[in-house]
This record gives C-alpha cells, structure tokens and sequence, in this order.
C-alpha cells in the first residue's frame, strides 16, 4: 500500500468517524427534546434547532457520501488508462 493509499482510507475512516459522532449526538438530541418536557413558550426555538440539526445531518450524509466514498474523475481516469 503506498503513502497515497494509505492517506487516502485514513480520510475515509477519519471522515466516517466524524460523520458517525455528529450522528450520535444529532438524534440523542432529538431523542432527548422528543422525551422532555418543553416550556412553554419555547417551542418554536426548539423547532427550529430540531430542523436544524436534521438538515445538518443530512447534508452531512450527502456530502461525505459524495466526496470520500464515490471516485474521483481523476480516479476513473487512473482506471481506465493505468499507464499514464
């Protein structure tokens, strides 16, 4: 395995780590706004930090899904010509 390589699935576990621990903490908080008991009045602000932190998560998601576990063009292109 080459440093390359090797740098390369050290950002891909890195990336899923990150990604799993903002997942952790995003639904303990909606698990726990979900069980608590809300003042009153403070609805709307929990609402909106709820959207939030789904919408957080979600583009989250999106993101590393797209950028470290799909290829590269240039990796495709490492692919289809390897002796460039």
């Amino acid at each position: 395995m080459t440093k390359e390589e090797a740098l390369k699935a050290w950002k891909q576990k890195f990336a899923l780590r990150i990604l799993g621990g903002m997942a952790l903490l995003g639904l303990t908080y909606l698990l726990a706004i979900s069980f608590m008991k809300i003042p009153e009045g403070n609805e709307r602000i929990v609402d909106t930090t709820q959207g939030f932190v789904m919408g957080t998560l979600l583009s989250s998601i999106i993101s590393v899904l797209t950028s470290y576990l799909l290829p590269s063009e240039k990796e495709d292109e490492e692919r289809k010509n390897p002796n460039i």
